[in-house]
């Protein structure tokens, strides 16, 4: 499984997780998770 992968996993789970039980630090994680992951996709696609 490739690094972006699993950052996006980690995203919709946190994220899923925050909005259902409406804590706010889940969801900012989820938020800072799929930044990552789409940094690091964007960075190995332009190589």
């Amino acid at each position: 499984m490739s690094k972006n992968i699993v950052y996006f996993i980690s995203a919709i789970i946190f994220l899923a997780y925050g909005l259902l039980e409406l804590k706010a630090i889940f969801i900012i994680l989820g938020i800072v998770f799929g930044v990552i992951g789409v940094a690091d996709y964007l960075n190995h696609k332009g190589k």
